[in-house]
Order: C-alpha cells, then sequence, then structure tokens
C-alpha cells in the first residue's frame, strides 16, 4: 500500500511517506498545533471518529489497530494493510483531513457520501478495493481536490457532471469500474488535469470536444468502453500528451496527417480495436519518443510508412488485421528501415493484411526480436535462412501465407522459442529433426502443407509441448513412440488426414488429459480414439 514510485507520489508528504499508510490521522491539520489549540477545536471528535472507522474494520491481518488506544496520542495512530470492512460515514468528521489512501484493501460497500464534508481534501485515493455504489458527487465541493483516484473498484452509475468544478484536480482515475453513461462535456473546465483515465467501464457516446481544452494533459486513457464516433481534432493539438490510449471502442475516422507534429511528446500510442481507416501518417516518425504503436484491428489502408525505423525507441509496433499493402513486391519495403530500432524493437506483427512479395532478409537484421507475427497475408518465396538470426524469439507466427521450400535450417538456432506456427504455407520436405532442439516448444503447428516423409522422433525432446499439429500434410510412416509419450500434451494432437501407417501404439493411453486428439483419415488400424480437433484462434 505504500505509494513510493507512483505517479501519485508528488502529492503525497514526504513525512507520511515512511509509514505503510492506510491513511495516518497526522495527515489532519490538527495534529500539528499545541493540544491546548487541539481541546479548543475538538480533538475528542477526532479521536472518536476513528474509533468509529476501526470498529468499521472486519479483518486487520497486521493487527495494527490495536495500537489504537490511549497510549499513543491519536495523531500518531498509523493505518494497516490487507484490511477489510466497509468505511465509516464518521470519516466524514475528520474535518481537517487533507490526505485519504485507503488503496490496495478490501473494503466493500459504498463510497459513504460523508466524505464529502471533508472540504479541505487535497488527496483522495480508494484504489484496488471491492466498493460499490455511484461516485459520490458531493467531493466536487473539495476546491483543493488534485487527485481522485477510485480505479479497480465496482462502482456503478453515471459520472457526476458536478467533477467538472475541480479546478486544481491533476489526476482523476476513475478506470477498472462498471460505470456507464456518456463523458461529461463540463470535464472541459479541468484546466489542471495532466492525467485521465477511464478505461473499462461500459461508457458510450461521443468523446467530449471539450476534453480539448485540457492542454496540461500528458495521459489520455479511455480504452475498453463502448465510445463512437470521431476523436475530437482539438485533442490532437494537446502538444503535453505522452499516453494515447483509446484502443477496444467503437471509434472511427482517419488519423490526421500532422499528428507526429502536433503530438511530439508522444510515447504510447493505441488506437487497437476500433474503425479508424486512411493510411498511416508518415508524419508518426517525428514523434521521436514513441515506444509503442498499436494500431491493430482497424480499417488502415495503404503502406506502413518506411520513415518509422527512424524512431529508434521504437520497442512495439502492432498494424495487424487491418488493409494495408496491395499484394505486390513493394509492400514490405519498411521492413529494412526497422533495423535501425533494432536495439529496441521486441515487438512486430503486421499479420492479416495484404502484404505481398518475399520477406526481406533483413528482417533477420531486428536482433532484439521477442515476438514476430507475419501470418495471413500473401507473402511468398522461401523463408530467408536470417531468421534464424533472431535467437531471442519466443513466438513466431508466419501461418496463412505462400512461403514455400522447407523450414531453414537456421531455425535451430531458436533455442528460446516457444510458439510456431508454419501452418496453411505451401512449405515441403521433411519435417526436420532439429525441430526436437527447441525444447522449449510448447505450441508446434505445421498443418496444411506438403511435408511428407516420417514424423521426426525428436520432438520427443519436447518436454512443454501441449499443441501439436500435423494434419493436412503427405506425412508417412508410423507415429513415434516418443509424442506420444508426451505428457505435456495437454490441449491438441492432431495428425488427421495424412498417410501414416501402422498399429496405433499403446502408449496413446498415456495422454489422458488431452483435449483432443484426431488421428482420423490415415492408414492405421486398432482402437483409434476420436474427438473434434481444436482449431486455434
Amino acid at each position: 500500500m505504500e505509494l513510493v514510485g507512483t505517479r501519485l507520489d508528488e502529492f503525497w508528504p514526504s513525512s507520511i511517506l515512511r509509514f505503510h499508510v492506510l491513511f495516518l490521522i497526522s495527515v489532519s491539520t490538527l495534529c500539528f498545533q499545541p493540544a491546548d489549540f487541539l481541546t479548543k477545536l475538538g480533538n475528542e471528535t477526532d479521536r472518536l471518529a476513528l474509533l468509529e472507522f476501526k470498529a468499521k474494520i472486519s479483518n486487520d491481518p497486521t493487527g495494527i489497530f490495536s495500537s489504537w488506544n490511549h497510549s499513543v496520542r491519536f495523531c500518531k495512530w498509523e493505518g494497516g494493510l490487507s484490511l477489510s470492512g466497509t468505511i465509516s460515514p464518521h470519516a466524514g468528521n475528520l474535518t481537517f483531513l487533507r490526505f485519504l489512501s485507503l488503496g490496495d484493501n478490501r473494503f466493500h460497500g459504498e463510497i459513504p457520501r460523508e466524505v464529502g464534508h471533508l472540504f479541505r481534501l487535497r488527496y483522495l485515493n480508494l484504489t484496488n478495493n471491492q466498493l460499490n455504489g455511484e461516485v459520490p458527487g458531493n467531493i466536487s465541493n473539495f476546491s483543493e481536490l488534485r487527485v481522485v483516484s477510485l480505479k479497480n473498484n465496482n462502482i456503478v452509475g453515471n459520472i457526476p457532471a458536478e467533477l467538472g468544478f475541480l479546478k486544481k484536480l491533476v489526476i482523476l482515475h476513475l478506470g477498472k469500474n462498471n460505470l456507464t453513461g456518456e463523458i461529461p462535456h463540463s470535464f472541459g473546465n479541468l484546466s489542471s488535469l495532466k492525467e485521465f483515465s477511464l478505461i473499462y467501464n461500459h461508457l458510450q457516446g461521443k468523446i467530449p470536444t471539450e476534453l480539448g481544452h485540457l492542454t496540461s494533459l500528458t495521459s489520455l486513457g479511455l480504452g475498453s468502453n463502448n465510445l463512437s464516433g470521431s476523436i475530437p481534432p482539438t485533442i490532437y493539438n494537446i502538444s503535453t500528451i505522452s499516453y494515447f490510449g483509446i484502443t477496444y471502442n467503437q471509434l472511427s475516422g482517419s488519423l490526421p496527417a500532422n499528428i507526429g507534429l502536433t503530438l511530439p511528446k508522444l510515447q504510447l500510442l493505441l488506437l487497437a480495436q476500433n474503425g479508424f481507416f486512411g493510411t498511416i501518417p508518415e508524419s508518426l516518425a517525428n514523434a521521436s519518443q514513441l515506444q509503442l504503436i498499436d494500431i491493430s484491428n482497424n480499417s488502415f489502408t495503404g503502406q506502413v510508412p518506411a520513415n518509422l525505423g527512424n524512431i529508434k525507441g521504437l520497442q512495439q509496433l502492432h498494424v495487424e488485421f487491418n488493409f494495408l499493402g496491395s499484394n505486390t513486391s513493394q509492400d514490405l519495403s519498411f521492413v529494412p528501415s526497422l533495423a535501425n530500432c533494432r536495439s529496441n524493437l521486441q515487438q512486430l506483427y503486421f499479420d492479416g493484411n495484404n502484404f505481398g512479395g518475399v520477406l526481406p532478409s533483413s528482417i533477420g537484421n531486428l536482433s532484439n526480436l521477442v515476438q514476430l507475427g507475419l501470418g495471413r497475408n500473401p507473402i511468398s518465396g522461401t523463408i530467408p535462412e536470417e531468421v534464424g538470426n533472431l535467437v531471442k524469439l519466443f513466438r513466431l507466427d508466419m501461418d496463412g501465407n505462400l512461403f514455400s521450400g522447407s523450414i531453414p535450417v537456421s531455425f535451430g538456432k531458436l533455442q528460446k522459442l516457444e510458439r510456431l506456427t508454419l501452418n496453411q504455407n505451401l512449405l515441403s520436405g521433411e519435417i526436420p529433426f532439429f525441430l526436437g532442439n527447441i525444447t522449449k516448444l510448447y505450441w508446434l503447428q505445421l498443418e496444411g502443407n506438403k511435408f511428407q516423409g516420417n514424423i521426426t522422433p525428436s520432438l520427443g525432446n519436447c518436454q512443454n509441448l501441449r499443441f501439436l499439429d500435423f494434419s493436412r500434410n503427405k506425412l508417412t510412416g508410423i507415429i513415434p513412440n516418443q509424442i506420444l509419450g508426451l505428457s505435456s500434451l495437454s490441449e491438441t494432437l492432431n495428425l488427421s488426414q495424412n498417410s501414416l501407417t501402422g498399429p496405433l501404439p499403446s502408449e496413446v493411453g498415456n495422454l489422458r488429459s488431452i483435449n483432443a486428439l484426431d488421428v482420423s483419415e490415415n492408414k492405421l488400424y486398432g482402437e483409434i480414439l476420436r474427438q473434434s480437433v481444436i482449431v486455434p484462434g
């Protein structure tokens, strides 16, 4: 429950940070006054209010409340950790309270409206609890409030428009709740706001144009709601924004051609799972601090700008599942330029587009990639040997293309690989023995190719293998006992639609926990277990 290291730290007095705080009544200005002054102002009211708060705690695993007694001045009573219970309405009697932090506990029930009496409050943190009910609209009376963080609870109802009166508010986190309705237009009055997050709620309607007035905004998180319409153009002019997250909505429209110039401090651009269309602006390369671009699952067209490689700090590039490319040899011309950011680039996904031509051998220069996805495109030719240089890969998806030839020998160097999908291509030759040397593999999918010959027994070395699909090939020979002896096979073993021969080995009985086993449409004999094949998404 310590707040050290969070972005909320700057609003928490350093004298408090030495405690694991629940809320310490040393945050009350009463506690810094002489004893006679305390008496005049009614310190007994504060003490009784704290005892009422204690009475609502149903579980105090650290036993901290045992110290809340007459032997210690109530101003020195420390807060606890992992507390359960409800928030007492008597907390509203602590009218000199400036900082209230009950985050990272197990409080349930509603936020008492009496909290609205704490008109001196500057910091309200109820994050990571199980609170329900609505956001109390009367906290708009807190003219000095800088921070409101109610994220990760079960709060329902509309967002009170009155919160727009909090002119000094710097941080507003209401994400991961069950809020409904629309974003209040009054939020355009929060002229001091820097961080604004409403992620993972059920909000709908359009993004208010008034949010473009928040010229101090550094973080805008509206993802995982039901927002529709387009992004107000004025938001693209807030030059201070570094985090722009609006994924999983129903937003549409195109991106401004100058977005990289008007948002020069952009670090995270998250637009996935919406209905955006048009081309990817070349000006994005001017946002030189970009670390993550995710525009996946939209309707973007045209080419991926080749100058994105100029963003040397780029760590992740996701353009998968759009309508990019034109099935020509020029579609993958952006790949060589990414070598400029290879020291940072870890994830590259361009699956599910219309990229044609051959895969450039320069893909092997992206030496720090840990995830590479280029499936479901019309990419043709052979797989470059240079892919084997990507020795840090743990996921490689190349399914649903037009790759021909054999699996490069260099793949044997991919010792960290955990997932390999090469299904639905035109690959041929034998299944190479060196795949058995990639012992961390848990998912291997070669379905729908032209592989022939025997299944290599070396795959028995892959003791983590859970999913193995070699169906719809031209494999012959027997099923190796080494594969049927893999106790790790818990999801799928699909060898159907081949030309495998011989009896089904008795070792098949070892696969007791497997979800799906399909060896149909072969030349096997004996008692055969048939189940439907799992088709991975």
